[in-house]
């Protein structure tokens, strides 16, 4: 039953690197790649071509783990220590109830079938394990400075104390690395079982640990690949959006960036069952909601080039009126946001929905007295499915907020009306503000609800922008989206 279930995790981690890889292959299916043979250029291709290449591969990786599933699904209960019980036990009763498919008939077969399973799942994971080496290997080839064809950003990469200008494909070596380990496995079955006979033998129990460990292993480099392989420089559409049409919101955006990609990426549920939703409260700062929605396949990328543009979908603050997929509610109108989602989680809560709600908000909104109203009805009617983050920069549209309105230590004034307070001290480390947002999610459901004071840099990635309110609703001119544009270099492609 434990190898059922974890086949099935496993098949649901290569889906998502599948769908990630669709979703790059069409985004880029126009950008050339050289096609080679004996590691000599041979023909033209593209990036689409190679990332649809590893998806359909992984289509024959999953038919591996099919066959192991199967040969798993089969009840082995009342065969005893493999010639059977003097038990009258209902075998085809216990087969429904446990959920096999089938049971195994013959007992002594049941009995020599124990290494057979960990064996036929061993091989599916070397296959898996297989096609992200060659991935991985392409991927360090092409980050080369000779080839230079992709990019990863700087927390994916490292550099040296004497030689700081490199960007060493760490991650990528190391799931490598992991995954030819794994490769090894099927052999080391092999060798363990060599010359046993039939029934039951004690050398079989170490294979146990193997298959266990290797189980966790491919289950994380699947989950480090897919986060790093679609990992994006959304700054990038943000200043293409708002330089083209001479408005927008740059600064608060590019504050933001890491937030929505590890929400979007990693925090957010999408299933059938269990639905996250999340709603922008300050909704003048679209371009970075617009540009996630866009990367993460809500809609086609070419559409950023509509942003705040007669009968565009995309405009200043965000709209669902014209069915904009992912926008959930219009927003813009400071101070409304909270109040929503928290009626959004009343609703959960009486449906018996166990999902959860995210709320962004800034620092300045919260001089808004609706937002106070809302706190205070959250913690008194204990709205434990929300949890919302205040996008704390320090900046509004016409000064720092400490100048404009202060609004003291907001640390003890949310404790105070009674939230369980949170706090990520760069809210621009991708890390930090995952670790953050996991920890929120394990502390939902308590009684109490969730926010998290995010500390972040107003304009952060371009440098003439930080810790300033200038940007706060101007865009740049062309002079200055080129300097802006050189300090985000390109990865996967502009729209």
């Amino acid at each position: 039953l434990y190898f059922k279930d974890e086949i099935l995790i496993i098949k649901n981690k290569i889906k998502e690197l599948f769908d990630t890889l669709i979703t790059l292959s069409k985004k880029n299916s126009k950008h050339l790649l050289p096609g080679y043979t004996h590691l000599q250029s041979a023909m033209p291709s593209s990036f689409g071509l190679w990332f649809s290449s590893y998806a359909e591969n992984m289509i024959d990786d999953v038919l591996y783990f099919n066959t192991a599933f199967q040969i798993n699904d089969q009840n082995p209960l009342g065969s005893a220590a493999g010639y059977g019980s003097s038990f009258n036990i209902d075998r085809k009763m216990t087969t429904k109830e446990l959920g096999f498919s089938d049971l195994k008939y013959n007992v002594v077969a049941a009995q020599m079938n124990r290494g057979r399973i960990e064996k036929s799942l061993a091989i599916a994971i070397s296959s898996i394990a297989s096609t992200l080496s060659t991935f991985c290997s392409d991927i360090c080839l092409y980050m080369t400075q000779e080839l230079n064809f992709v990019s990863f950003p700087d927390e994916l990469t490292t550099g040296s104390s004497i030689m700081p200008h490199k960007k060493n494909p760490d991650v990528f070596e190391l799931v490598r690395a992991k995954c030819n380990s794994l490769k090894s496995l099927p052999n080391e079955f092999l060798i363990m079982s060599n010359n046993l006979t039939s029934g039951y033998h004690r050398d079989l129990q170490l294979y146990k640990e193997k298959i266990i460990q290797a189980i966790n292993e491919i289950v994380n480099c699947l989950e480090i690949f897919n986060y790093s392989i679609k990992k994006i420089k959304v700054r990038r559409d943000i200043l293409k959006m708002v330089h083209a049409v001479n408005s927008g919101h740059p600064g608060g955006s590019l504050g933001c960036v890491e937030f929505f990609v590890t929400l979007y990426k990693r925090i957010l549920r999408n299933e059938s069952d269990l639905k996250d939703m999340f709603i922008l409260s300050n909704g003048h700062i679209s371009p970075v909601y617009y540009s996630i929605l866009a990367r993460t396949g809500h809609f086609e990328l070419s559409e950023l080039s509509t942003f705040r543009k007669i009968n565009s979908r995309l405009q200043g603050h965000p709209t669902n009126h014209d069915g904009l997929p992912g926008v959930n509610v219009s927003t813009g109108s400071l101070g409304q946001g909270l109040s929503v989602g928290i009626g959004i989680a009343l609703s959960k809560k009486l449906n018996n929905d166990d999902s959860l709600v995210y709320v962004l908000t800034g620092d300045g909104e919260l001089q808004e007295g609706q937002n106070w109203e809302a706190f205070m009805f959250a913690s008194a009617k204990k709205v434990d499915n929300i949890i919302v983050t205040v996008d704390y920069n320090g900046q509004q549209i016409d000064g720092s907020t400490k100048n404009v309105l202060d609004i003291g230590n907001l640390d003890q004034k949310l404790k105070s009306f009674g939230w369980d307070v949170l706090e990520v001290k760069n809210g621009n480390s991708l890390d930090e503000v995952f670790e953050v947002l996991n920890s929120a999610k394990d502390r939902t459901h308590k009684g109490k609800p969730i926010v998290i004071i995010m500390n972040t840099v107003m304009g952060n990635g371009v440098d003439f922008m930080m810790h300033t309110h200038n940007w706060h609703g101007v865009a740049p001119n062309d002079e200055q989206l080129e300097i802006a544009l050189s300090q985000n270099p390109e990865t996967l492609g502009d729209y």
